[in-house]
């Protein structure tokens, strides 16, 4: 449904999932804040960590938060950038929890996030200061000094060769022949080597290409319902990734929370390995009538046409005060305001008065009595939500 040009907006902001192509920070101050902080302090020191687990229930914008901060933009405005340095700013890996085969899929997906154009490039970094006459074997040496795993180094120093298969290497999809063409004996098959290989790769971007690497974990909440295996692998994945890269690598969990937990039943899942390594717990408090006001009036702002005029309409346009009030006031009564919530309340009424207003000669402006009609449509999917 194309929305009114009366309404003043260039498209509905209020999506279940927000736009890739047009990430918003709305309200949330608190939590920005506290996040941004852990960040750039991270960013201003070496040793390795897991600087934050971030706490919402379902829709508060824990995902949302990981695409955010991801953006390069805002990376580089948290950075601490040292003159002399010539690695450039840090990165986020996103990878998801995965429900089977715990620490390969990890392995895996972090490679993917990773990307063999990083990895390509910060093996030529390594390669400015190698003598061109001695070139594969002193270029392997240098890189073996950073990555420190057996192997890796040679088959890393042959990257700039299209016919080898590298990737396939990296990713343990190689066969036989394929490893003596890279001239190494064996593939990377246990989680052991997984691990190894993988802290060589950050340790090699870590020390070439960029200064601090994010893993950024979501779906963590997952491991409490995995087997004791499965968990423990999980366990031992951080847990050695931390201690063999002791420097530079920056990990961060999203967890979600379910009505009648707090945060210390989501916690217990992660074991004494792990509490111990946590910097900072981040809750992302439900919504108040504040925070649901400013949230919205962000949001409006953001997607705001060419035209509007201020003196004439409300900041809340094209909804009235009222309209949003019951909003609020509906949605608080059987469930705890979270930003999709409310974004599928008013999505939907947009929706709605998109078809019905617009063709309208008359009201522009959705109305509390406007909601109220709608009332059904509007909130039988958010009441029958978790």
């Amino acid at each position: 449904m194309v929305l009114p040009r009366s309404f003043y907006l260039l498209d509905n902001p209020f999506g279940i999932a927000p736009r890739l192509d047009r990430l918003t920070w709305a309200d949330q101050k608190e939590f920005k804040d506290d996040l941004s902080d852990a960040l750039a302090f991270s960013f201003s020191t070496t040793p390795s960590r897991i600087i934050a687990c971030i706490f919402g229930r379902w829709g508060a914008g824990k995902t949302h938060a990981l695409r955010y901060f991801s953006q390069q933009g805002f990376i580089q405005g948290v950075w601490s950038h040292e003159p002399d340095d010539r690695r450039g700013p840090p990165f986020v890996v996103p990878v998801i929890y995965p429900m089977t085969d715990v620490l390969k899929t990890l392995y895996t997906t972090t490679m993917e996030s990773i990307g063999m154009a990083r990895i390509d490039q910060a093996v030529a970094n390594a390669a400015e200061d190698v003598d061109e006459l001695s070139h594969m074997g002193a270029l392997e040496e240098k890189i073996d000094s950073f990555v420190g795993v057996r192997n890796l180094g040679r088959v890393l120093a042959k990257i700039h060769d299209d016919t080898l298969p590298i990737e396939r290497y990296l990713t343990s999809k190689v066969s036989i022949a394929e490893l003596r063409k890279l001239g190494v004996p064996r593939a990377v098959e246990s989680n052991a080597d997984r691990v190894e290989v993988l802290c060589g790769i950050i340790r090699l971007l870590t020390s070439t290409l960029v200064t601090h690497l994010v893993l950024w974990i979501d779906d963590v909440e997952r491991i409490s319902d995995a087997p004791g295996k499965e968990a423990n692998e999980f366990h031992y994945f951080v847990r050695d990734l931390l201690d063999k890269v002791p420097q530079r690598l920056i990990i961060i969990m999203n967890f979600t929370y379910y009505p009648g937990e707090d945060v210390a039943d989501r916690l217990q899942f992660l074991g004494d390995a792990l509490l111990d390594r946590i910097s900072r717990q981040i809750l992302i408090k439900d919504f108040d009538k504040e925070r649901y006001s400013e949230y919205i009036r962000d949001l409006l702002l953001e997607y705001r046409a060419p035209g509007f005029d201020t003196a004439r309409l409300s900041e809340s346009h094209p909804f009235d005060q009222g309209a949003l009030d019951y909003v609020y006031e509906e949605l608080s009564k059987k469930s705890r305001l979270q930003p999709r919530r409310v974004n599928n309340v008013l999505s939907t009424l947009l929706d709605i008065a998109a078809g019905e207003l617009g063709r309208s000669s008359r009201s522009r402006t959705i109305t509390k009595e406007y909601v109220e009609k709608n009332h059904k449509r509007l909130f039988q999917a958010a009441f029958t939500a978790p």
